[in-house]
């Protein structure tokens, strides 16, 4: 017998105003969900339940959340005009420090020669993905957002961290 898996997602965008109004609707939707059932593990086969129960007491840092339980991620799509700015901001706060580094070495600093950006999670947001209350399957798809996305775990603010490196010639 061969049993074959497939991860679908789904995206379901929260409207709420405020933060409580907000966790209150992503807790009904997670429940909706939930109630769903949409892997129909109710209806499965003895044989079926016995391999899912097996599955769910394996290493879940290896194996992922045991077949048919939903994952829960929260994403902030950050706009171009919000990208933009932070970069500019993160860069004038780059370009300031190698200038005092320069005043520091007796020196000015020169042209412009190297520049890049990464955009990665929220300390805290990482290591809660990372490591025990959160499988660290959720991590590996966190990482998989797209540039313009902050993600978490968690119901509540989440934080796009962006770093900005730039190299300076000094005279």
């Amino acid at each position: 017998r061969v049993a074959v898996g497939a991860m679908v997602k789904a995206e379901w965008p929260l409207s709420a105003k405020g933060g409580e109004e907000l966790l209150v609707a992503a807790q009904d939707l997670q429940e909706k969900v939930k109630a769903a059932d949409l892997a129909d593990t109710k209806t499965s086969s003895l044989e079926e339940q016995e391999t899912r129960e097996e599955r769910a007491g394996m290493d879940e840092n290896e194996q992922g959340p045991p077949p048919g339980q939903p994952i829960f991620l929260y994403v902030a799509k950050i706009s171009e005009e919000q990208r933009g700015k932070v970069l500019a901001d993160a860069f004038k706060k780059a370009k300031a420090n190698a200038g005092d580094l320069a005043k520091a070495a007796g020196a000015e600093l020169g042209a412009l020669k190297q520049l890049q950006s990464q955009a990665a999670p929220d300390a805290e947001q990482y290591q809660m993905m990372q490591y025990a209350r959160y499988n660290p399957y959720l991590y590996a798809q966190a990482q998989n957002a797209e540039p313009d996305e902050a993600v978490s775990p968690m119901a509540g603010p989440v934080t796009l961290r962006l770093t900005v490196s730039a190299s300076f010639a000094i005279k």
